[in-house]
């Protein structure tokens, strides 16, 4: 008997969500090996980042859209307050990779989901899953 279409549908979503959990480890450890490496000062390492973050979007923004690639942007309140935000978790990142040992500040950043849930839970009172809560353990 072969596996129906959803059955098949959650195998590859299992399979998306493993490949996408690895490599986020791999991205983020080889990201705080780097930090470690440079041995710059916090606010040094975070201009380099943002200017080749900046440098990376807007080359994607350019092959996705063309010329009319800043055609409609409008980001409003909201959007200066997500960058804001961003931009403060980037800046604790470096921070906690500089003055930390490197396993403890990614176990902080591997909080975050479960401190999503629960200021999602407390602010705009989004239900808290048993599986949300198991995944804090």
């Amino acid at each position: 008997m072969s596996p129906g279409p959803v059955s098949g549908a959650i195998r590859t979503s299992r399979a998306r969500a493993y490949l996408l959990g690895v490599s986020g480890v791999l991205v983020l450890s080889s990201d705080a090996l780097l930090i470690r490496l440079v041995d710059a000062p916090v606010l040094v390492v975070m201009s380099w980042r943002g200017a080749l973050m900046c440098i990376a979007f807007l080359g994607i923004e350019a092959i996705r859209h063309g010329p009319r690639m800043l055609d409609g942007v409008r980001i409003g309140a909201a959007g200066l307050l997500a960058a804001l935000l961003y931009a403060t978790s980037g800046f604790a990142f470096v921070t906690a990779i500089v003055y930390l040992p490197v396993a403890q500040a990614l176990m902080l950043v591997a909080t975050v989901p479960l401190s999503s849930a629960l200021f999602g839970r407390l602010f705009a009172g989004d239900p808290l899953t048993p599986a949300t809560l198991l995944t804090g353990l």
